[in-house]
């Protein structure tokens, strides 16, 4: 199954540069939990602006280098979108979690089962936006209210 995880504000904004615009550490907390001991796959400019791979989570870097490289145990690196659908659209074993950026999420929207989205309260400052979304196609599962963000929950009508 194919799930995405993101936070956005009130605009939908995801990013100021390579960062997050906003620092809420119970935010932080909650996309460990949903992440951790999981597969997770990010873009390569997302990958680089973290700095290392994430404790406790199998890592795919999706890029179009083909010469980029990260020695870690840990760390696949993967240049076919493609192959990275076939493997998990239909898989009921192993999750994979879409964690960005922008161009990431663009590819990958058309085929996530779920998405878990934390929506911040608010808007903030920056330059890069979650791309629009067809809430039709999608239900809301379940809504879990924090101090300054919301998370909803939603499934892929007809998944």
């Amino acid at each position: 199954m194919i799930k995405l995880i993101v936070a956005y504000d009130k605009n939908f904004l995801i990013g100021n540069g390579n960062k997050l615009p906003w620092n809420i550490k119970e935010e932080f907390n909650h996309f460990r939990n949903e992440t951790l001991n999981k597969t997770i796959l990010m873009g390569d400019v997302t990958f680089e602006g973290i700095g290392k791979p994430l404790p406790n989570r199998k890592t795919i870097i999706l890029t179009k280098k083909q010469d980029y490289e990260y020695k870690n145990i840990d760390v696949i690196v993967e240049t076919n979108f493609k192959k990275i659908i076939d493997k998990y659209k239909k898989n009921i074993k192993e999750d994979i979690i879409i964690c960005g950026g922008l161009t990431i999420y663009k590819l990958f929207l058309p085929f996530v089962d779920e998405m878990i989205i934390s929506e911040i309260e608010g808007s903030f400052e920056g330059d890069v936006f979650f791309p629009k979304w067809d809430k039709k196609l999608f239900v809301n599962k379940s809504t879990t209210k924090y101090n300054e963000f919301i998370v909803k929950r939603y499934k892929k009508i007809n998944n």
